[in-house]
């Protein structure tokens, strides 16, 4: 009879600390810095009581560079809603949008990232138009720039959609800022050095077939 009280009260107290376990996680998770969950995961390794942090990827088949944050916005997005990916001068905190930091890294590497686990819209506009899931910021006139990121990009869409440079348009920078305040659910903000290099996409459907 002593023993089945013993077990039970041993059963008892690891659930206590299972649970104080979760609760701490999930505590951690909540309030870890953008840039901190973007570049290292925790992971639970007990030696003894002691927690460790590691840099570690914690889900198969998911780019690390998608931080918990990202992952959870772009989850989050519908059909037709839309983000904006910012370069180094992009006025991202300017826009009642929340803003994602991602410093460190460049557009190319992020968009393929998202890319991956996010469809590009097919479908036409309420008036039966089809517009291009991807918007690019059009250089403004009297200025020579180069944009051979662009071609980075066309490439890469071209790796997740059939429909490759076709998925792109050009806009005005202040229209693309009033596209980006009205219709993006999250502005990524990045160090991308190049110039012209901002992006908005338009999120498809899923269909698991």
């Amino acid at each position: 009879m002593q023993s089945i009280f013993l077990d039970a009260f041993r059963r008892h107290a690891r659930e206590r600390r299972k649970a104080k376990c979760e609760a701490f996680f999930q505590m951690l998770s909540d309030n870890l810095p953008v840039s901190f969950a973007s570049g290292r995961y925790l992971k639970r390794r007990r030696t003894g009581d002691t927690l460790f942090q590691e840099d570690i990827i914690m889900l198969k088949g998911i780019p690390p560079i998608l931080s918990p944050e990202l992952l959870k916005a772009l989850a989050e997005m519908g059909h037709t809603d839309e983000l904006t990916i910012g370069d180094g001068n992009f006025p991202g905190h300017s826009f009642d949008t929340p803003v994602i930091r991602m410093d460190g890294h460049g557009v190319p590497e992020i968009l393929d990232a998202i890319l991956q686990v996010l469809p590009l819209d097919t479908y036409p506009d309420a008036n039966g138009v089809m517009v291009p899931p991807c918007t690019l910021m059009a250089v403004e006139p009297g200025d020579d720039a180069k944009t051979p990121i662009w071609d980075t990009y066309k490439e890469i869409v071209a790796k997740y959609d059939e429909r490759g440079d076709a998925c792109f348009e050009e806009i005005n920078k202040w229209d693309f800022y009033d596209k980006t305040r009205a219709k993006s659910k999250i502005v990524i903000m990045t160090s991308e050095t190049a110039i012209y290099a901002n992006i908005i996409l338009r999120k498809g459907v899923v269909i698991n077939k």
